[in-house]
């Protein structure tokens, strides 16, 4: 076969795995992922450069998609924090407070499909993290954060950091809105 055909035959197969696995619940997403990735990937990329130069959007993209649905979750978990705050003067001290008064259910942390982990912090603080692509509960103290007002602050190499104290850097002026651990 010419080279433009296989790499054509071949991308067509990646766009329907890849459909195929998007469809799976997303904790299922990931396994199913890393297996079809190591597998099949590395295969198609071998044996094809055209494939191999296509490859990495195809792995950006399963990526980026993770990475959106977190954020969209936490934002959503973040302003029904906010909402608690607002009304009752204080954070919860467990999660499941925010159910059913301000949010409908608990939005799970797309890595685990649970509840993203919850503490609170001195000084009327909170935190909430995802356990991100490791899945490794590291308590929320070695972390990467999300600022809302900073939508670069994110990564997913570790547990995915969401703070109330984040706001409240990013309202401060000395910030510059950085991302600063706690």
């Amino acid at each position: 076969k010419p080279l433009i055909l296989d790499a054509t035959l071949k991308l067509e197969h990646l766009m329907e795995q890849f459909q195929h696995i998007s469809a799976l619940p997303f904790s299922q997403q990931i396994s199913e992922w890393y297996i079809f990735e190591s597998k099949t990937l590395d295969q198609y990329a071998a044996s094809n450069p055209l494939v191999a130069i296509a490859m990495p959007n195809y792995v950006g993209a399963w990526k980026r998609q993770a990475s959106d649905l977190v954020k969209v979750k936490a934002l959503y978990l973040h302003l029904a924090l906010e909402s608690y705050h607002a009304l009752k003067g204080k954070y919860p001290e467990k999660l499941e407070q925010l159910v059913p008064k301000i949010i409908p259910e608990l939005p799970l942390d797309p890595w685990t499909d649970k509840p993203f982990a919850y503490k609170l912090l001195p000084k009327d603080h909170s935190l909430f993290y995802s356990l991100g692509e490791i899945g490794k509960d590291l308590k929320g103290n070695s972390f990467n954060q999300f600022d809302p007002h900073n939508i670069n602050c994110f990564s997913n190499s570790e547990n995915i950091v969401f703070s109330s104290l984040m706001v409240d850097s990013a309202n401060n002026k000395d910030t510059k809105g950085e991302c600063k651990p706690l």
